[in-house]
């Protein structure tokens, strides 16, 4: 696991959300996990297997299946 910081603002988890982090590297949500906290530049938790992993926004609830795509 790694704790990056989100780049912008982070309005939740929905199925699509792009999540791009300070490193450059943009992760898309995956699952079908909805929940709305607006967020600005909050801090991230990232466990990475190859292009796919699991993302923790801080002040939220639950972790989110994501996949890279940049």
């Amino acid at each position: 696991m790694t704790d990056y910081q989100l780049r912008g603002r982070c309005t939740g988890y929905k199925r699509g959300f792009e999540f791009e982090l300070t490193n450059g590297q943009t992760w898309a949500q995956t699952c079908a996990t909805y929940e709305f906290k607006d967020q600005l530049r909050p801090a991230v938790t990232l466990e990475v297997s190859g292009r796919r992993g699991r993302l923790t926004v801080a002040g939220m609830a639950g972790t989110i299946d994501v996949k890279r795509i940049r």
